[in-house]
């Protein structure tokens, strides 16, 4: 369609505006403060969110710390009441040997459990009398010379005050072997119980060193996470810290600074006030939960509040402000296409009232344009509806079929059409309509078609289908190629023969001819013989003349050939100066006496060419099927090629 061009006057500039300002600014003012409200609600509720996620994986994590500790404690009293552990307690066998037995059983369960550095049963005098090490994934016994005394250890002296059935938690803290801190560090949680002999007396402990590492993983960062999850003392001391150099603070001198306080002291403030709560500082938002060992089983005694633990939740202000941030450039970007997507509506649509009866004009424009194109066309164009009547027929159809329009119109398209497919058409197009497949649509293909005067003629044909309205409608693009066949055939025959002497085949094709042959005579047990004909020194008539003069020489043997073998035979070019005869149903001695009479008129036939008169000998070879075991083509051309090289050598002896 044409562009569409609007005088600029001040009338039609004035009534551009009066229209597209309500239908712009409206929408807009409406869009802004919708937008507003939705950025913020939807901000409100993205932090709202995000507090319910970070207090659920908190208590998730709360859950599992607790769920750890009553395992290690049903473990410990497990180990409390083992056979071998009462009768090396109360000497019910040999010590040596119930020592071995019970070193043998933690030895057991510390590789099946894989969790515990350390299995230990220490003496009242705070010697260790068993203990099982787990070192890279191997439990081993800990020989007699390298037991320890532990009476001086924290956990061994408030151990002593337990009564029955009570266990003991240690601080979480680093392990410490020899009187110094074990690297690389390994964070242990030690938990012990009392063992008491028959006499109700106590004879030891059962301690187990739980590896704390195993909980700090858990709350290593995850991917996606925005959450960072710490795990403090009650001192404030980091266990699990943003920083690995901080952490386990209050084992070194160096690091007694390095507290929560330090970083959050606004957060740290808070946490001291309450065993959990979530909230928000300037730093970001924080949720904390007190993890009190005593919690984890009814049996446990904590020594106090302060062995507590507070795992904690934390997510950096950074994260809130990138996620507004994210969010409101979400809404800017969304504000700025909207207005920039009405602006560009409300001018098309201001434009297109003050346009709408050019528009008209052009679409009737366009009809006028496309009847044009239609009655103008080189080729045939007809359409007809999905009953197979005749819709358009432009003039090339007319000059095509020999119908007048008005002659076609109205009638169905099989009047067009040769046998078989002027009977099959109409149940051609209902199984279109039924199915909506068919072989021939938008692939071209030539067909017989039936002019008025009862002629068939081939043309190529093209075919469109379109439904419209619920309507089938049909297109068929046509082009006469009866020339175009006429001229394929031509230069069919073409090929067939030599490009110099028009008259003879070529050797490609003679090929293809001379294996048919063969292949006929043998089916039907005739016989059949080739002649190949050499002339003699032709390249001479080259060098002693020019190539004009071998041309013409070539010229006139090759007709003196075709008026011998007439139609009796086939002529073809085998070389530059060699040709080759084809004889059906001729025998060995037919074809002897047949090659010496085309080697005597050959060599008494001679051309004048510059007054000079040239002529050349002549040399034969012949063979016959199925004669000398030959029985295919290429054994004949390979016996016909042997005879001629024997001739050629006789005559030159």
């Amino acid at each position: 369609m044409p562009e569409i061009n609007l005088t600029l006057n001040r009338k039609n500039c004035k009534l551009f505006v009066y229209r597209f300002c309500p239908l712009f600014l409206i929408p807009v003012c409406f869009i802004l403060a919708a937008s507003y409200w939705v950025y913020y609600e939807e901000n409100l509720h993205d932090q709202q969110l995000l507090k319910q996620q970070q207090q659920h994986n908190l208590q998730l994590l709360k859950n599992h710390f607790q769920q750890e500790l009553k395992s290690v404690i049903t473990d410990l009293r497990f180990l409390s009441e083992q056979n071998e552990l009462k009768q090396l307690i109360n000497q019910q066998s040999d010590p040596a040997k119930a020592r071995t037995n019970l070193a043998k059983e933690y030895q057991a369960f510390s590789q099946f459990k894989g969790k515990y550095d350390q299995v230990r049963y220490i003496g009242i005098d705070g010697q260790e009398q068993v203990r099982v090490n787990l070192t890279q994934g191997y439990a081993t016994i800990t020989a007699d010379k390298q037991l320890q005394n532990k009476s001086k250890r924290y956990y061994f002296s408030e151990s002593i005050a337990l009564n029955k059935g009570e266990i003991h938690v240690s601080t979480f803290d680093l392990n410490i072997e020899n009187g110094s801190i074990e690297t690389p560090f390994k964070p242990v949680i030690r938990l012990s119980s009392p063992i008491f002999n028959t006499d109700n007396q106590v004879s030891g402990f059962v301690i187990l060193n739980f590896l704390g590492q195993q909980l700090l993983d858990t709350l290593s960062d995850t991917p996606n996470s925005s959450s960072k999850h710490l795990l403090i003392n009650q001192q404030g001391y980091w266990l699990k810290g943003l920083k690995v150099e901080d952490e386990w603070g209050h084992m070194y001198p160096d690091r007694r600074t390095k507290t929560l306080s330090e970083y959050f002291p606004e957060a740290w403030e808070t946490i001291q006030k309450s065993t959990k709560a979530q909230f928000h500082t300037s730093s970001g938002l924080f949720a904390y939960t007190n993890i009190n060992p005593s919690a984890s089983h009814n049996s446990l005694v904590a020594d106090n509040k302060n062995k507590a633990w507070i795992l904690i939740s934390y997510i950096p202000q950074q994260v809130f402000d990138a996620h507004t941030a994210k969010l409101r450039q979400q809404f800017i970007i969304f504000d700025i296409l909207f207005a920039l997507f009405w602006f560009i509506s409300c001018t098309f649509i201001s434009k297109n009232k003050l346009q709408k009866d050019f528009a008209q004009k052009q679409i009737l424009d366009r009809d006028e344009l496309l009847i044009n194109i239609l009655s103008t066309a080189f080729d045939s164009i007809i359409t007809i509806n999905q009953r197979g009547i005749i819709e358009t027929f432009n003039p090339a159809a007319c000059r095509m079929f020999g119908y007048q329009e008005h002659e076609a119109l109205g009638n169905k398209i099989n009047m067009l059409m040769s046998t078989p497919h002027r009977e099959f058409h109409d149940s051609y197009l209902r199984h279109f309509i039924d199915t909506e497949q068919a072989k021939i649509l938008g692939i071209p293909t030539q067909v017989m078609a039936l002019h008025k005067d009862g002629r068939e003629f081939p043309v190529d044909i093209c075919i469109g289908a379109k439904k419209f309205k619920g309507e089938w409608s049909f297109t068929g693009i046509i082009r006469d190629c009866a020339q175009l066949q006429e001229l394929e055939q031509e230069l069919a025959e073409i090929s067939k023969h030599d490009e110099l002497l028009k008259a003879c085949y070529n050797r490609q094709y003679f090929y293809q001819h001379l294996k048919n042959a063969c292949n006929q005579a043998l089916l039907t047990n005739t016989e059949l013989s080739i002649i190949l004909i050499d002339i003699d020194n032709f390249h001479q008539i080259n060098e002693q003349y020019d190539y004009q003069a071998g041309d013409c020489y070539l010229h006139s043997i090759t007709t003196l050939l075709l008026e011998i073998i007439e139609d009796q035979g086939s002529l073809a070019r085998y070389a530059d100066n060699t040709f080759i005869i084809l004889l059906p149903e001729c025998g060995a001695k037919d074809a002897q006496k047949n090659a010496e009479q085309i080697k005597a008129e050959v060599e008494s036939h001679h051309i004048i060419y510059q007054q000079q008169k040239i002529n050349r000998k002549a040399v034969t070879g012949i063979a016959t099927l199925q004669e000398a075991g030959i029985n295919n083509a290429n054994q004949l051309l390979h016996a016909a090629d042997k005879s001629l090289a024997l001739n050629k050598q006789s005559c030159r002896l």
